[in-house]
């Protein structure tokens, strides 16, 4: 019994989510992926084939904030959408920036 409750402690464990010491939001970011992807008048089922998504769901929660999409899948976006790479790295550094001034302000 005690090696089925050692094995269901590390499962629980590998399951609790990534906790950052900052939190991270993403709204402003998905916002401007959304205005380029209309923009390039994409839907987000065209976007998502395009990136090798079974779904747009993903799509929707980089749009949302909820996640910020892997760097190889952002590159795909920044061509797919014609956004000059400076400008979607000037927009992530500023909200890092932002991030970074409000927690050592705050302390949140």
């Amino acid at each position: 019994m005690t090696g089925m409750n050692e094995t269901k402690n590390v499962m629980t464990k590998m399951r609790k989510k990534k906790v950052f010491a900052i939190p991270r939001h993403y709204e402003e970011l998905g916002a401007y992926l959304q205005k380029m992807r209309l923009k390039a008048d994409l839907t987000q089922r065209a976007v998502a084939m395009e990136l090798e998504y079974s779904s747009a769901q993903f799509i929707s929660n980089i749009e949302r904030g909820i996640v910020v999409p892997p760097l190889r899948k952002l590159k795909m976006l920044i061509d797919l959408y014609g956004i000059p790479t400076d400008t979607i790295m000037a927009l992530i550094l500023e909200l890092e920036r932002k991030r970074l001034v409000k927690a050592l302000k705050t302390g949140s």
